[in-house]
């Protein structure tokens, strides 16, 4: 009994180690400070505020159909250089042009516009295509989104939400600083296209993680002096 514990703990703990310390070395990057990722906010030429003429009420009305729908925020931001009010309702995020109460839709050259503004302007681009799944650098931004690949020897690329025209960057620093970021939330169970298959494995897991604990604590009683003097006075 003492050596099939004393080895199944061994083989066990080698293997709950591996998780728990990617898990912990994780958990330390994602503190780290980010500076890469980020929404386009400027620099704009001075601004022409008479075109907005859409008031925030108008907005929301238009961005659900007017429905008496919850909204949760209604932002004014600029795109380029229109004005459009960026309307969130529930999981729902739409952009209404602030002159004239229309759905903005990112098409491809909108979003290659928006791309150029927070990027290099002279940058050559390799290639841009609309992406309907995640991928390990876009994890959580909301899709569907346009996907700018850059000529700049750091395989840049830029993701402009066709949703909302917000915009995240990432490199071959941020690409792997998010595949490590996805070892602390187990997100690259997603990339491993695993779907339903995810909480089982994490169940296995967690089963396999107590086991571990279970056999240390085990191993100590059996191993210590008062279990020994016990069994002693028994034999």
């Amino acid at each position: 009994m003492n050596r099939t514990t004393r080895t199944l703990h061994k083989w066990l703990g080698i293997a709950t180690g591996f998780v728990f310390l990617g898990w912990l070395v994780s958990g330390i990057v994602m503190e780290l400070p980010y500076g890469v990722r980020s929404a386009y906010s400027g620099p704009y030429g001075t601004a022409d505020w008479g075109g907005v003429v859409v008031s925030p009420a108008e907005a929301a009305l238009a961005a659900t159909d007017g429905r008496a729908t919850t909204v949760d925020q209604v932002e004014l931001r600029r795109i380029g250089e229109r004005f459009v009010y960026r309307v969130v309702a529930g999981e729902v995020t739409r952009l209404i042009d602030a002159s004239t109460s229309e759905l903005v839709t990112v098409d491809r050259e909108t979003a290659v516009t928006l791309a150029r503004t927070e990027f290099d302007a002279g940058a050559e681009i390799a290639e841009v295509r609309l992406m309907e799944d995640r991928e390990p650098s876009y994890a959580y931004g909301p899709l569907p989104a346009w996907r700018v690949d850059w000529v700049d020897g750091r395989g840049s690329v830029s993701y402009v939400s066709v949703g909302d025209g917000s915009i995240l960057r990432a490199d071959h620093v941020t690409r792997t600083r998010a595949a490590i970021e996805s070892l602390h939330t187990f997100a690259f169970l997603d990339a491993l296209r695993v779907g339903e298959t995810r909480q089982p494995i994490l169940i296995a897991a967690s089963i396999v993680s107590l086991v571990t604990v279970a056999t240390g604590y085990l191993l100590t009683i059996l191993l210590s002096a008062w279990y020994r003097r016990r069994r002693g006075a028994r034999g």
